[in-house]
């Protein structure tokens, strides 16, 4: 069995990892850059054998691997709520950084964490528009049965609207990153997959859901500062949507980059709009 030294990924017959540190480690291979002293103090880039195992011995140590190489901060955890929190973290300290040079995700963890971003915004509104204290003893509570019918209609509550908040958020980031992909693809001329261009845009929007959290717990101090900082959050969506797309297709004029994205936002507006004027009528 082969393992990636770097982050414990079990390797097929002549597969390369493609974590970070192993693709940092193979480029700076064909750049002839010295090597880099690498995990358990080697100083060339490898791939770990092991001798014939059971298969839970052969988890077990792929699980000892992951562990080490997330606590020697060479990769970070992925594939759970775990690893978007950790995500978000690191986002929050370095916005512009993190959509400069974005985080590879896959479709369904894109997913995940909109729909994350949308439970969130959902309670936030929830609070703030019925009133309902959000002690964390209330509504523990609630949940106990001690506030009788009035706390399970509580939490009933609660629940439908982090779940409303978690689609309407899913699809609305499916929208959002459509319309750029369009525009990619329409007007760039590229054949960027819908994926790969997702990536770039699926954490413009955590600060967002991050004010909104904020928002809702200094709220009883005033209404007016929630929707300050909700519009706060949406001008830093929108200018780090303009530093994604700038260097997704820094190739291009930086007029043309601007134009294309008003154009986005334009498309993307008059959608929701629309959908938004049908349901009230």
């Amino acid at each position: 069995m082969r393992i990636c030294v770097y982050c414990g990924k079990e390797l097929g017959q002549g597969e390369l990892c493609d974590c970070k540190m192993a693709i940092q480690r193979r480029n700076e291979k064909k750049a002839g850059e010295p090597p880099k002293t690498g995990a358990f103090g080697s100083n060339f880039y490898r791939t770990g054998y092991t001798k014939k195992q059971s298969a839970f011995k052969r988890r077990w140590e792929r699980f000892k691997n992951k562990r080490s190489a997330v606590k020697s901060g060479r990769v970070q955890p992925t594939g759970s709520a775990k690893g978007f929190f950790y995500d978000a973290w690191q986002f929050i300290k370095a916005p512009v950084e993190s959509v400069e040079n974005p985080k590879a995700y896959s479709i369904w963890e894109m997913l995940l964490i909109a729909a994350i971003q949308g439970a969130i915004i959902g309670l936030s509104i929830f609070f703030v528009t019925t009133g309902t204290s959000r002690s964390i003893f209330r509504n523990l509570a609630n949940i106990m049965g001690l506030g009788g019918v009035g706390g399970y209609k509580v939490i009933i509550s609660m629940l439908y609207w982090a779940v409303s908040g978690a689609i309407c958020y899913a699809v609305f980031f499916l929208l959002y990153s459509c319309v750029f992909w369009l525009i990619d693809r329409f007007v760039f001329r590229r054949h960027l997959s819908f994926t790969e261009m997702s990536q770039r845009l699926v954490m413009t929007t955590v600060p967002m859901s991050a004010l909104a959290a904020v928002g809702v717990c200094i709220s009883f101090l005033s209404l007016t500062t929630l929707m300050i900082l909700m519009l706060c959050g949406v001008l830093i969506t929108l200018i780090l949507t303009y530093i994604a797309l700038s260097g997704e297709w820094s190739a291009y004029p930086p007029s043309k980059v601007m134009y294309s994205v008003i154009l986005g936002y334009f498309v993307l507006f008059t959608v929701i709009c629309t959908v938004l004027s049908a349901a009230v009528i």
